[in-house]
């Protein structure tokens, strides 16, 4: 999506940037194996079949990359995200959080990510569309006065072992203003492994490539190499 000629093989990571790519759908390894090796100090090994001679990629508990930099630019298009708006029970929106999971749980919906103000949550669902009607009748039967609403956004994740979320969130989403891109949301957690940009379904690939280009490659020009990972 952003050219062969950008991107080089991740050579080294850890299960929590496995993790994290699970949870955009790109299960190099399912969460809970990724538990099982952590639990038991098991390093994986990743190889290419039709490439036996390459190194692959290894993941493993506790390599954390020397520098502070993005390893991958991975995404999801179609994301749902679920609002659910109720001044009703501001500052008590992490009990309706709950009862919220038990109505998504049973759907196969998978929760991608979060977002709570003091009188609004909004979940980034990966699902079917059905599922997701399912949950947004529910919620209006189990709060009337609450304004319940979807919209299908896509997600662009900077992900690495060891990342600068705050200079991480500047340069892509100055990347992206500057490419006629604004965000509908952004996440840049605590935990300095991710920084989500939330952007309209159509500018996907676009924000993808922008975002790629913006925090990846400028490092491997620097080290004389053709692209990152």
């Amino acid at each position: 999506m952003v050219g062969a000629e950008s991107v080089k093989p991740v050579g080294e990571t850890n299960f929590d940037v496995a993790d994290q790519l699970a949870s955009l759908g790109m299960e190099a390894i399912h969460p809970r194996a990724a538990a099982g090796l952590r639990e038991s100090g098991i390093e994986l090994q990743i190889k290419n079949t039709f490439e036996p001679d390459h190194d692959g990629t290894l993941i493993s508990e506790n390599y954390t990359s020397e520098d502070e930099n993005v390893e991958i630019v991975a995404g999801k298009a179609k994301v749902h995200a679920l609002q659910l708006f109720d001044q009703t029970h501001a500052c008590h929106i992490d009990r309706v959080s709950l009862d919220l999971m038990t109505i998504i749980e049973p759907m196969s919906l998978e929760v991608i990510s979060k977002e709570m103000t003091a009188n609004s949550l909004t979940y980034y669902l990966n699902g079917s569309a059905t599922a997701i009607d399912k949950v947004k009748q529910q919620l209006k039967l189990n709060y009337p006065d609450a304004q319940v609403s979807c919209r299908v956004v896509s997600m662009v994740s900077a992900i690495g072992t060891k990342i600068d979320s705050t200079e991480t969130l500047s340069i892509g989403t100055k990347a992206l203003a500057e490419a006629g891109i604004s965000p509908v949301a952004l996440h840049a957690p605590v935990r300095n492994v991710s920084v989500q940009y939330v952007v309209e379904e159509d500018e996907y690939q676009q924000a993808l490539g922008v975002v790629h280009h913006a925090l990846c490659e400028p490092k491997q020009e620097s080290l004389g190499l053709k692209g990152a990972a």
